[in-house]
């Protein structure tokens, strides 16, 4: 008697959602350009890169804003110790994406909190914010 061959998992929703966003931006980026799609999700964070019409790598990080918030911060505001923690936990996570990126690859986002955050830090509003 045979088992069947194992199947492969299914792609986790930030993958599926991730995965979405690229090429979604790569409609908008234009078939050149080496792009980087960064979608922050409250539990995982997830990234997909490359030059293609679909993406040459994608990574979910153990990092989401509501997971980071839980873990890190226990005041309100965080003290500033409870931010560096948070900040040098998201830099060891981060750092597992270098390596998979394109050279001159451009960062974008298409999530409504990364759009927010950028408004906050003064860009200006628009369809398109650089």
């Amino acid at each position: 008697m045979h088992s069947p061959a194992p199947q492969p998992a299914s792609p986790t929703p930030d993958a599926r959602a991730i995965r979405h966003a690229y090429r979604t931006v790569r409609a908008q980026a234009g078939p050149a350009q080496a792009i980087t799609v960064l979608h922050i999700g409250a539990e995982h964070t997830a990234v997909a890169t490359g030059q293609g019409d679909t993406e040459a790598a994608t990574l979910v990080l153990n990092m989401g804003a509501r997971a980071t918030a839980r873990a890190f911060f226990r005041r309100s505001p965080p003290t500033p110790l409870e931010m560096e923690n948070a900040i040098a936990s998201v830099e060891d996570e981060v750092v597992r994406v270098q390596p998979l990126l394109p050279p001159g690859s451009a960062l974008w986002s298409i999530d409504p909190v990364v759009r927010d955050i950028a408004l906050m830090a003064g860009v200006a509003p628009g369809a398109g914010m650089v």
